[in-house]
């Protein structure tokens, strides 16, 4: 009888570590990019809004700067407060540039109208491709990169 033993590591550079919140999750993918998936069907409140920003500091490691990916859920919306606060909660945080991925027109739609109406902070901008929404993050975060120098 032969027994293989296979211990699998994940490389040290790269986090995967995924928090859950009560509207979806939060994780920091690579080179400071952070993710987060919001649930189909949920109503997004000041308190939920509250929830992720704490997640997201707390995920973010402490004096880089990063950019946020966020997943629209199906069918979920945000109510006008949540809007509100959140385009202005972006102001002096950790997070350079936001991209929102849209699945579907309607949620297109819906990030455009944040965006136009709410005038979030930080550069933001909704995209159907992942592939495109984290071009555009990383052209933004290497022109913060310049203008620091």
């Amino acid at each position: 009888m032969v027994f293989i033993i296979v211990f699998m590591t994940e490389p040290k550079d790269i986090k995967k570590q995924t928090i859950e919140t009560s509207a979806g999750w939060v994780r920091i993918v690579e080179n400071n990019l952070i993710e987060v998936g919001l649930c189909d069907y949920f109503e997004i409140d000041i308190e939920t809004v509250r929830e992720l920003h704490k997640t997201i500091l707390n995920i973010a490691e402490k004096g880089k700067k990063h950019i946020l990916l966020v997943y629209l859920g199906h069918g979920t919306i945000a109510t006008k407060k949540a809007r509100d606060f959140a385009a202005k909660l972006a102001k002096g945080d950790l997070i350079i540039a936001e991209a929102l991925l849209a699945s579907n027109l309607a949620h297109r739609l819906m990030g455009n109208f944040y965006i136009k109406f709410h005038k979030p902070t930080r550069p933001s901008k909704v995209f159907i491709k992942k592939e495109s929404a984290i071009k555009w993050l990383r052209k933004i975060e290497r022109q913060s990169q310049e203008n620091v120098k």
